[in-house]
């Protein structure tokens, strides 16, 4: 993939769309091959807060005491930044991923008392806090209501062609997935669709 590509990923339940993603991100190995980030191979990888990640379903308990805000800020620790404080820029990084994803009036709230699509605009916030360079999105809109989805489209469309941002999205959703990136040209880079 290139630099503001968008790939779409679409498949038939259980095909292995969901499995591919997991070792793309590192949260599965390949028995056979090599997956490669930024031209290293995966088990050399180091710098995964260059990638953004939204999985298809947050083990999220609703009774878990976390704020939106805390959900979102989460997503800048990693093995290099697990013990140390915040600062005001990783405030500002928050607040920022929050106002893009215009939720900026929920980051007080609880994260288990928020509708689906509230949740899965908190958990693209969490995975764009780093300003990553590629953005996984394992069937973002699976369990929210058919509006939500539709907002939820314009707003990646807007990412898109407004930030050097790589999309990689899965869904089982043929048609959704064609008139998304068949129908409507994205500017300045490539759109693909493998089934």
């Amino acid at each position: 993939m290139l630099e503001r590509d968008f790939v779409g990923l679409i498949g038939a339940n259980g095909a292995g769309k969901t499995t591919l993603l997991k070792m793309i991100v590192g949260l599965l190995r390949p028995t056979r091959g090599e997956i490669r980030l930024f031209g290293q191979p995966i088990r050399q990888f180091s710098d995964w807060e260059r990638i953004g990640y939204v999985p298809q379903k947050n083990a999220l308990n609703p009774l878990f005491p976390a704020t939106v805000r805390e959900v979102v800020t989460s997503g800048l620790y990693n093995r290099k930044m697990l013990f140390r404080r915040l600062t005001r820029a990783d405030r500002q990084k928050a607040d920022d991923a929050l106002y893009a994803m215009r939720i900026e009036d929920l980051a007080d709230r609880r994260i288990g008392q928020l509708s689906g699509g509230q949740q899965r605009r908190a958990f693209l916030a969490r995975a764009m806090i780093n300003n990553p360079e590629p953005l996984i999105l394992d069937e973002p809109t699976v369990g929210i209501d058919a509006e939500s989805q539709e907002g939820f489209f314009r707003m990646i469309r807007h990412m898109h062609q407004h930030h050097h941002i790589t999309f990689m999205m899965v869904s089982h959703d043929m048609d959704m997935m064609k008139s998304y990136l068949g129908d409507q040209p994205l500017q300045k880079s490539g759109a693909y669709l493998f089934m």
